[in-house]
């Protein structure tokens, strides 16, 4: 049996349907360790959740409209769990302690990332050292597609030590049935927050032309 624990910010919709499966696996005991139950500005409404979930006490802190995540309590929640090896999805302090106690007790740490070199531009000079730092150390990475390579090829990450979890949803959930003759309601879609960093404008531009 091989423990895997997961440190997430909060419960995601689109990973949960894939948590699911793996807590479903026969040889895999999974625990996932969310840093709070929902941020300040997410309203989403979540599929149920078949898998042991932790939530450690809300320490958030807003800077430039980011949230960033601090809980300490993670080092004792992995202490109990004991896994063999972490999956953390970014670099808040939380991700920074999981990574310390992987280190310390020589178990495995695996970024994952559902960025890109786009959304990673305005990066610091601290936030770019560190994941070089964290990169190049780490036997496996995760990205949600093509575009998430491109960060891990660009701190010099071989190919062979990428791995593809995409973003998903449970299709049977929206799938209907369309008579083939049928006209489609809509020709486009647009799903996201409507604020900057989600781009509205470029979809906009996108079903225009």
């Amino acid at each position: 049996m091989h423990k895997l624990a997961l440190v997430l910010n909060e419960p995601p919709p689109y990973r949960i349907p894939i948590l699911n499966r793996v807590a479903a696996t026969p040889d895999i005991q999974l625990q996932v360790i969310f840093c709070c139950r929902r941020e300040p500005n997410r309203f989403w409404d979540l599929p149920a959740m078949r898998f042991d979930a932790v939530y450690l006490r809300e320490r958030i802190t807003t800077v430039n409209g980011r949230y960033i995540h601090n809980n300490p309590e993670v080092l004792a929640a992995l202490t109990r769990f004991s896994p063999d090896a972490v999956i953390g999805n970014g670099f808040n302090p939380t991700h920074l302690y999981a990574m310390s106690w992987c280190a310390l007790l020589r178990r495995t740490y695996v970024p994952m990332t559902d960025g890109t070199l786009l959304s990673e531009r305005g990066l610091s000079k601290v936030h770019v050292g560190l994941r070089r730092w964290v990169y190049r150390r780490a036997r496996t990475v995760i990205a949600a597609s093509d575009g998430g390579f491109a960060p891990y090829r660009h701190y010099g990450v071989p190919q062979s030590a990428c791995y593809r979890s995409c973003l998903c949803i449970d299709n049977d959930s929206f799938r209907v049935a369309i008579d083939e003759h049928q006209t489609p309601e809509f020709d486009f879609i647009f799903c996201g927050r409507l604020e900057p960093g989600k781009r509205p404008e470029f979809a906009m531009e996108v079903a225009a032309r």
